[in-house]
């Protein structure tokens, strides 16, 4: 938990220092072929955790993830959007806290043994959260991010 939080707090200031140095607005397509070379970046990582031999509902794949998803959401997160798309992509940027907990959530109970009865709901609940970021994402003209892969 101690490599998540470093991950996390390094991303971070890499955000700010990013933010300072961020150019100009990207134009629409600018901004849309560079989210989706992110997407794509991360999409692998988000499969296959590096460096983890363990799968989904273990906890080193599942904090791996949330590491790998979290620099992913900062990285989009850098893109500076035009005034033109600015608000949609404010809303496709909302879209991933809504993906992280959920996933956080259906981990933890897979991981503390509960009953599939018990964390079916969250799997759909995670399910309507990639949802929700793939409408955002398509509405941007976003091809590569947000694709339902956990299929709940």
């Amino acid at each position: 938990m101690k490599l998540v939080l470093a991950g996390v707090v390094t991303a971070a200031a890499l955000t700010t220092a990013t933010a300072v140095a961020a150019g100009p607005p990207l134009t629409h397509a600018q901004l849309v072929a560079r989210a989706d070379a992110t997407c794509s970046r991360f999409e692998p990582l988000l499969a296959a955790p590096p460096g983890i031999d363990a799968s989904y509902g273990e906890p080193e794949f599942d904090q791996a993830w949330l590491a790998i998803f979290e620099r992913q959401r900062v990285a989009l997160t850098a893109l500076r959007p035009s005034a033109r798309d600015r608000a949609a992509w404010t809303r496709l940027l909302r879209t991933l806290p809504p993906i992280r907990d959920s996933f956080r959530s259906l981990t933890q109970a897979i991981e503390a043994g509960r009953p599939v009865v018990e964390w079916r709901p969250l799997s759909r609940r995670l399910s309507n959260a990639e949802r929700a970021a793939t409408k955002a994402a398509r509405t941007i003209g976003l091809r590569r991010c947000f694709r339902d892969t956990h299929g709940g």
